[in-house]
């Protein structure tokens, strides 16, 4: 009866009142989304070796200084385009 007055007591005073239907439904809703967000992190996990693993990343990692890594591609580029067209 003390439940029943303490409820009666709640929604008198504009407040509500939980059911353990209501809380078993949030907890299966945060343990829903735990177990999408743990997915996620798992997915990344896997993106994230393969770009770790792939050649590019491997470049870029490597290059310290990018003015000096663009100027040698140019010169490289400039002298395969010298190649093509002298023959």
């Amino acid at each position: 009866m003390k439940r029943v007055e303490s409820i009666l007591a709640s929604l008198e005073s504009g407040g509500g009142f939980n059911l353990a239907s209501d809380a078993l439904s949030d907890k299966e809703l945060l343990e829903s989304k735990i177990d999408a967000l743990r997915a996620k992190v798992r997915s990344l996990h896997f993106e994230e070796e393969a770009l770790e693993n792939d050649e590019v990343f491997a470049i870029v990692e490597s290059v310290d200084d990018w003015d000096g890594y663009f100027d040698k591609v140019r010169l490289q580029l400039t002298e395969e385009y010298d190649a093509l067209v002298n023959g």
